[in-house]
């Protein structure tokens, strides 16, 4: 799983995932030792993941992998949610609005770093090739609402 984290392989790694859940289903009545510890490498793996995935969020993506990534971050929420007990509704809910919040702030921060000259620190004039940059923030707010 750490291999496809690192080489942009979000679906595989999110299938790997799903199926560390599946094993843990199967086998747990058994809980052997093995499969404890590949379920517990797997769930630390999916960390990485999410952080990897909200840290791509800070670059300049375009719009469609900025999409992709949003639908990987989905998806292991949704991986997540399978092995949830309770109001799986409301925890739904509840990763859905932290999932909205972190896509903002990385967005965010992006924005800021597109802004902000490094050398001089000086905030670029918007009346200066604003055209790529509003497209650049049209295409982040639109890559969320879809």
């Amino acid at each position: 799983m750490e291999a496809c984290i690192r080489s942009g392989l979000y679906e595989d790694a999110l299938s790997i995932a799903a199926f560390a859940n599946a094993l843990e289903r199967r086998h747990s009545s058994t809980k052997g030792a093995v499969v404890t510890q590949v379920v517990t490498d797997v769930r630390k793996r999916e960390v990485d993941l999410r952080f990897h995935l909200l840290h791509k969020l800070k670059g300049d993506v375009s719009m469609p992998q900025c999409l992709e990534v949003v639908t990987a971050l989905r998806r292991l929420n949704g991986v997540e949610l399978e092995r949830s007990k309770g109001d799986v509704e409301r925890l739904f809910g509840t990763m859905e609005l932290k999932l909205q919040v972190a896509f903002l702030e990385a967005r965010d921060l992006w924005l800021d770093a597109a802004l902000v000259v490094p050398d001089a620190g000086i905030v670029k004039d918007s009346s200066k090739g604003g055209g790529s940059q509003s497209e650049r923030i049209l295409d982040s707010i639109d890559s969320y609402r879809t």
